[in-house]
């Protein structure tokens, strides 16, 4: 879900298949917050800057992020709001339940139809893909420049600061 501001009104917007397909913003927003806990957070720092997410994140871990969000949408709109009712998810039962991983029936319809959805839509948004990967390529590149500057600087630093020991020849004993 993204925080948008429209007249000093905040306007929540859902991250979709459809809104994932057509607003680069919900996409990177997903591929920012669920992708790393998708696929783990290992695994993304190594492959976000090799490879489009498309190639790395699996249709169905997508497709569980988005079933995972829609679920759990009500749930944290009202604890974000201070609201009573919170609860369980849209789709889920009790914590004990063990039948379908805890999940209803009407989830796991879902689940099917959103797996649809994003295998189609894949295609469709392979440009926001690409433009995702060179953000994160010179996200990364920065980063990277800026940890070597500080390293650089902290050995100048050093050298500045150092005390210059006497040499054994300065003494006669």
């Amino acid at each position: 879900m993204r925080n948008k501001e429209k007249n000093q009104e905040k306007v929540w917007v859902p991250v979709t298949v459809k809104t994932m397909q057509e607003n680069y913003d919900n996409y990177k927003y997903f591929m920012d917050e669920f992708a790393p806990r998708l696929v783990g957070d290992k695994e993304y720092r190594s492959k976000c800057c090799e490879n489009p997410p498309e190639t790395w994140l699996r249709p169905a871990l997508e497709t569980f992020g988005l079933v995972t969000f829609e679920n759990y949408l009500d749930v944290a709109t009202k604890e974000a709001r201070n609201e009573e009712g919170g609860g369980m998810g849209k789709f889920t039962q009790s914590v004990s339940a063990k039948r379908n991983g805890g999940y209803k029936t009407e989830g796991l319809e879902r689940y099917k139809v959103l797996y649809a959805e994003v295998k189609e839509s894949r295609s469709k948004r392979m440009d926001f893909g690409n433009k995702y990967l060179e953000q994160k390529r010179e996200q990364f590149a920065a980063k990277e420049a800026k940890s070597k500057k500080r390293k650089a600087d902290s050995v100048a630093d050093r050298e500045k600061n150092a005390v210059e020991m006497p040499s054994d020849d300065q003494y006669d004993f």
